[in-house]
Formats: C-alpha cells, sequence, structure tokens
C-alpha cells in the first residue's frame, strides 16, 4: 500500500498515482483538478462522470470554462475608448447605439458595465443660459416702484387625507408683497 508515485501530469499539475485496493487513486490539487479531469477524458478514454470522480470535483464545473477575457471583448473595450475620445459628450447610451449601428451585437447592459469598468464619463452638465424675453430684448424687466411687474407661480400640495391642491401664487417684484393666492383642487 505504500508505493507512491509522484509526476506532473500534462498541464504541469501534480499527480500522485497511489495504488488503492488492486485499483490506481490519483489525487490532483483543487486548482488543477479541472484541467486534470479533461487529461484523463483524453488520454484514458474516461467518462467524464469518472473523471470527475477520480479527481474529486463535481460534474458541472468540469463543463464550465470559467472567465476567460476573449478577443471580441478586448476589441469592444478598445472600440469604446476610441468612441470616448472622439464623442466627448456621449455616454455609454450614445455609444451603444453606435455599436449596433456599426454592426456589433451586443446588448445595453453589457456596454455599460464595460463603460463603468474602462472609467468613462461624460463630463459634468454645463449650467444653460436663462430664457431671454420674449420681445427680444436682452434686459429682464426689472421693478423699480410697486405693482409695475409681477410673477407668478403654480404650487402643487397634498391634504393629509390625499387630496392633491394647486396653487397660484402673484408676487410683486418690487415690494416681494403676495398680491393674491388662489387655491383649487386638483
Amino acid at each position: 500500500m505504500g508505493n507512491r508515485l509522484s509526476r506532473r501530469g500534462q498541464s504541469g499539475a501534480r499527480l500522485t498515482v497511489t495504488p488503492h485496493r488492486g485499483k490506481v487513486r490519483l489525487q490532483v490539487r483543487r486548482a488543477d483538478q479541472r484541467t486534470e479531469g479533461v487529461v484523463l477524458q483524453e488520454r484514458y478514454r474516461a467518462s467524464e462522470r469518472l473523471a470527475c470522480r477520480v479527481v474529486g470535483q463535481h460534474r458541472s464545473t468540469q463543463r464550465h470554462n470559467g472567465n476567460v477575457v476573449s478577443i471580441e471583448e478586448d476589441k469592444l473595450r478598445h472600440r469604446l475608448r476610441e468612441i470616448a475620445a472622439a464623442h466627448i459628450r456621449w455616454g455609454p447610451r450614445m455609444a451603444y447605439r453606435l455599436l449596433r449601428r456599426e454592426g456589433w451585437s451586443v446588448n445595453h447592459k453589457r456596454v455599460q458595465r464595460l463603460w463603468r469598468e474602462e472609467g468613462l464619463q461624460r463630463p459634468t452638465a454645463r449650467k444653460r443660459k436663462r430664457a431671454q424675453p420674449a420681445d427680444g430684448s436682452v434686459r429682464r424687466h426689472r421693478a423699480e416702484h410697486p405693482h409695475q411687474v409681477w410673477a407668478m407661480d403654480f404650487q402643487f400640495d397634498a391634504t393629509a387625507d390625499g387630496r392633491r391642491l394647486k396653487f397660484l401664487n402673484v408676487i410683486d417684484e418690487h415690494s416681494r408683497l403676495c398680491l393674491a393666492i388662489r387655491v383649487h383642487p386638483v
């Protein structure tokens, strides 16, 4: 029972072969189990079930290929970086649309994930200019005395029992007094 033979497998894993009750028993390190399962299947024509039992792993792990970064994903990441450099104001949504037009078969969620992992960002939004008066004049009307310029504003609120209300507030621009408040149920 003490005859032990150690050698390196095809994948470079350390295999320990031990005779056990007339059968050969293999002991493999955990990291190399999947590759050695493949070696057992190919070299000894062992079934997947037997190879997994010998190596000591579940059969579903034998079928799983692991997280290998594909060449296509590298190309996609490279293309996303190109798009972000060429179109500074674009985000992942516009990049996704361009990729689809170019013929890439990608999911919008995948594009957003890769965009985030690459650290790509849109610049922060700029402040918009104020709306100019309808008459085309550049300057705004300033109140120089009371009752010259009034401002109207709508507000919405709800009562404690859930009824919605709409308020119209009229304010004098010069004195900042509230001239009227009208309340209407919505």
